[in-house]
């Protein structure tokens, strides 16, 4: 059974906080399935995470949880470059989903929970995995929002989790999400640095 965030905890918890994707990969720009394949930063991917670094200089953060995988951890290390004292957790549930890597993004078409390859991992435990690390993430005393740096299926399960619709999926656009006074979430792109 899939994972819902519940409602009332989730009124208790801090109601902001910020996501950014990683930056491109050489995989990303060939539409190659990474997974949990550990996948270096390409010099467009450093580049992405140095312009959003500028973006997010002008808001206070209180603390990073990012993925270990390194296109993540790099992306959060470049982000809190000029910030030396923000600290960074790496979280293994903020890790990408486990499925065979290597496959084209267009192969997924074709795959279905009937057909779903052994070693990947059913959506409903992924999507489980994430919900438990962001409660997790949420629940700790902040005196600023966090942020998370983390993967596509990784921001695809927190936004159906909060029923927000997804603003992008491009790689290392900054995010801002927000709880209403009513409990309702929202998501929203931070401008581009100038």
């Amino acid at each position: 059974m899939e994972k819902m965030l519940n409602n009332e905890f989730i009124s208790q918890l801090a109601g902001e906080f910020y996501f950014v994707r990683h930056g491109e990969t050489d995989w990303n720009k060939q539409k190659i399935l990474m997974g949990q394949t550990d996948i270096p930063l390409n010099a467009t991917g450093i580049s992405q995470a140095k312009s959003v670094a500028q973006v997010l200089a002008s808001y206070s953060l209180d603390k990073v949880y990012a993925s270990p995988l390194m296109r993540a951890h790099a992306t959060a290390q470049i982000l809190t470059d000029s910030r030396q004292i923000l600290p960074i957790e790496l979280l293994n549930g903020l890790k990408e989903r486990r499925f065979p890597s290597g496959m084209l993004h267009d192969d997924l078409e074709h795959i279905t929970s009937d057909n779903l390859p052994a070693s990947a991992e059913k959506w409903s435990e992924f999507s489980n995995r994430v919900l438990t690390t962001l409660e997790y993430i949420l629940a700790k005393d902040h005196s600023h929002p966090p942020l998370i740096v983390a993967h596509g299926g990784v921001l695809v399960a927190i936004t159906l989790a909060l029923k927000v619709a997804m603003p992008t999926m491009d790689n290392c656009r900054p995010l801002r999400f927000v709880l209403d006074d009513s409990g309702n979430w929202s998501a929203e792109l931070l401008p581009d640095a100038d």
